[in-house]
């Protein structure tokens, strides 16, 4: 299992996001890798997206972000 860094992948809106799930926390057994406090948008397509964000992403988990305004 690898860790990717600075992952960069497409979101339908503009705005910050946050994570709300992280499978990879410590209390349900992983490694503790987080996303940190907010992440913002870049102006820059991704996957067919006007905008994109750079996460880290733990070796076998699930995120789930939460766009804010």
């Amino acid at each position: 299992p690898v860790m990717h860094l600075d992952f960069e992948i497409g979101v339908p809106e503009a705005g910050s996001y946050s994570e709300v799930l992280n499978s990879d926390y410590q209390e349900f057994g992983g490694s503790g890798q987080q996303t940190g406090e907010r992440i913002f948008t870049i102006p820059e397509d991704r996957h067919n997206c006007a905008q994109h964000i750079k996460i880290k992403v733990p070796p076998m988990a699930t995120i789930i972000l939460q766009r804010y305004d």
